[in-house]
């Protein structure tokens, strides 16, 4: 399977499913037009690579916009996705626990953090404002623990604050009501940007991500204060 994203896009580059956008783009409408398009026409993924007001800055979109680029992040044809899918659902592995990783390299904090810094994206003209789509939210059991992998659209309020909607007959939103019921404020880490398996992973939660790989994935320890 794939070390990281960067891996996923080296192999989906060499089967020809990355398009890598180099004229200039803007973050309101224009990048999520070519998103719409690219999963109408099959592909491929984009990798926006000038984005206007953001230099030094790439998005990625389309991902996993056809059944074709999910069955490359599996790693098997199309027509064995399914089986491929019960097969991961029965081999889970426990991730584990790691003091450093990557998405720690960059930190933000206090006044530091303003998500104005980041390009997300605006989609549609009836949409409030930007939203950040496929962030993968982890969430946490108040009363077993067990934690949660999950992905809400979310919304950017200010600097630094979102807004997601999470239903009850969701398991975010069971965690998030069971937490007011006892008067507690509940917390989930910022959305994270995520290497293939972990977001096919969604549900599936942190074993069947690592089942994915093949091997634990490894979670990095974050304090939130």
């Amino acid at each position: 399977m794939f070390e990281d994203l960067r891996d996923f896009l080296t192999h989906l580059e060499s089967q020809e499913q990355l398009l890598r956008v180099k004229d200039e783009v803007g973050i309101k409408y224009e990048i999520a037009a070519g998103m719409r398009k690219t999963s109408d026409i099959e592909g491929p993924a984009l990798l926006f690579e000038s984005v206007r007001g953001f230099p030094g800055w790439r998005v990625l979109g389309g991902l996993f916009a056809t059944r074709k680029l999910v069955a490359l992040g599996l790693g098997v044809p199309q027509e064995q996705m399914l089986e491929r899918y019960l097969t991961l659902e029965d081999k889970r592995i426990p991730p584990e626990i790691v003091s450093s990783a990557p998405c720690k390299e960059i930190k933000w904090t206090g006044d530091q953090v303003d998500l104005s810094k980041l390009p997300i994206v605006t989609h549609a003209s009836k949409d409030c404002g930007p939203y950040v789509t496929i962030g993968v939210q982890v969430g946490k059991d108040p009363d077993t623990g067990i934690r949660n992998l999950s992905v809400h659209r979310m919304l950017v309020l200010g600097k630094d604050r979102l807004s997601l909607w999470a239903p009850a007959d969701h398991h975010l939103g069971r965690m998030i009501l069971m937490a007011e019921e006892e008067n507690e404020a509940w917390k989930s880490p910022p959305p994270s940007a995520s290497i293939p398996p972990s977001s096919l992973a969604r549900r599936r939660e942190f074993r069947s991500a690592s089942t994915s790989f093949m091997s634990p994935v490894g979670c990095a320890v974050r304090l939130l204060s």
